[in-house]
């Protein structure tokens, strides 16, 4: 059996798992689409694809920090009876916030002493991560200068560093 996604994933919007053999009658609208049992916050509706193909559709693109697991369901058998030893489970993360954008951009020249940037994320950020993980690396100087939060970040994800 193959699954997909796995590991940390951006913009998820659709899980599927390809089966070696067939588990459902192709074209029957009556069968469970019970494959897995689906851990997520966010819904999604399960079908099948085809024979041996399990699909598990997001209403939109998931957003960083969320984390999903799928846990074959107890009992399920293919279409000859076969039966699968254990219960796999796969889960997939979305990752933290990445960055979108920088002010001032990356290949600016205009960056002074007291430089502050503002990132646009692509979701919220943990301020106190931000703290203990945000550097700059300055040209001419061996080591990574460390980041301070100026007040007045804004919710839709954009923070202000200052250096």
């Amino acid at each position: 059996m193959s699954f997909s996604p796995q590991g940390t994933v951006k913009a998820v919007r659709q899980v599927t798992a390809r089966f070696s053999e067939a588990m459902v009658p192709l074209g029957d609208p009556r069968v469970s689409a019970a494959a897995f049992v689906v851990d997520c916050a966010a819904p999604g509706t399960a079908r099948w694809i085809d024979s041996r193909t399990w699909s598990y559709d997001f209403k939109n693109d998931l957003p960083a920090g969320m984390r999903c697991s799928f846990t074959l369901s107890a009992g399920l058998k293919t279409l000859h009876g076969a039966t699968f030893p254990g219960r796999p489970q796969f889960t997939f993360d979305t990752g933290g916030p990445s960055i979108l954008e920088s002010r001032p951009w990356a290949d600016s020249s205009e960056i002074d002493e007291q430089q502050a940037f503002v990132l646009v994320l692509d979701a919220q950020p943990d301020e106190q991560s931000i703290l203990e993980h945000a550097q700059f690396g300055v040209e001419g100087i061996p080591q990574m200068v460390g980041a301070a939060l100026l007040s007045g970040a804004d919710s839709s994800g954009q923070a202000a560093l200052s250096r």
